[in-house]
């Protein structure tokens, strides 16, 4: 399941999951915390498809490292308030018509 997220000011769509990975980070068979990561893909109209590449990036792959002083609803929630794109979130219909329309805007930017 995904979250769909709309930053009109920068005419750019996300899509990450609703949950992000999250998996014990272990020492010497004790947890020393947790790792927290996700993958957010990135449409954005203003993007330019040059030299057979984005010239922005169209995926994005946050994570972060939580000790011990952190339980797993910590770790999760903290992880969501520094990580989650900007934006108004929006459904996903919206969202794959948003993705296309700037999609087709971005590689006629080329």
């Amino acid at each position: 399941m995904y979250k769909y997220r709309h930053d009109v000011s920068n005419r750019t769509v996300y899509r990450f999951p609703i949950e992000p990975f999250m998996t014990e980070a272990m020492h010497r068979g004790k947890r020393a915390g947790w790792n927290v990561y996700m993958e957010v893909t990135i449409t954005c109209a203003n993007n330019r498809f040059l030299n057979n590449r984005w010239e922005k990036d169209v995926v994005n792959f946050p994570r972060q490292f939580f000790d011990t002083r952190y339980s797993r609803e910590e770790a999760l929630a903290y992880f969501h308030s520094n990580n989650d794109p900007r934006g108004e979130e929006i459904d996903q219909e919206l969202y794959q018509r948003l993705q296309k329309q700037y999609e087709n805007e971005a590689r006629n930017n080329s």
